[in-house]
């Protein structure tokens, strides 16, 4: 039990009035370090903030809290009042605006290769137009004709599917960076 212990930080003894796990201060994306929080009476600050865990909405306590606080200092200023929710969705929304865009621009990347691959397969077919003829009059089906075509547009796939691969993997570091807690 370390309450009421004293250690000695930055310059000053101070005492424990409070333990809690490791925390995340400037963002989920950053690992979880040690973090002492001391009392306004030991060390005034002209940062300092009130957290609030209740069961209930919590800005049904506002005005609780906020008299409370009057009782103790009449002057004492009560600003930006916000949900924890909030706090983390502000501090996730780059994040989130670079996966958006992320996938916006994967999504164009499909959508142009399927045009491209259509527009490639689309210009074999017109070239071998007459060797597709001379096959059917020979006596070749339309499902053999269609395999083809179609194995001829795999073989593009699978050497397209390849080449991207290949060079996505530098790309997974980068990839990396913009996932928290997350291995690609």
């Amino acid at each position: 039990n370390l309450l009421g212990k004293r250690l000695f930080k930055d310059g000053k003894w101070q005492t424990i009035v409070g333990i809690v796990s490791d925390i995340r201060q400037s963002g989920l994306d950053e690992d979880p370090a040690p973090h002492v929080y001391v009392s306004y009476q030991q060390i005034p600050s002209v940062r300092s903030g009130i957290l609030l865990r209740t069961s209930v909405n919590p800005l049904d306590y506002v005005g609780s809290v906020r008299l409370k606080i009057q009782e103790v200092d009449r002057d004492q200023p009560i600003y930006n009042v916000n949900m924890m929710t909030e706090l983390i969705d502000h501090s996730l929304a780059p994040r989130k605006l670079n996966m958006i865009l992320l996938a916006i621009f994967a999504l164009l990347a499909v959508l142009l290769a399927a045009i491209g691959l259509y527009g490639v397969m689309s210009h074999q077919v017109k070239q071998r137009t007459s060797e597709i003829g001379l096959r059917m009059a020979l006596g070749a089906r339309p499902g053999d004709v269609l395999r083809l075509v179609i194995r001829r547009g795999m073989k593009l796939t699978i050497l397209g599917v390849g080449i991207g691969l290949i060079i996505s993997f530098p790309l997974l570091r980068v990839m990396e960076s913009l996932l928290s807690d997350l291995s690609t």
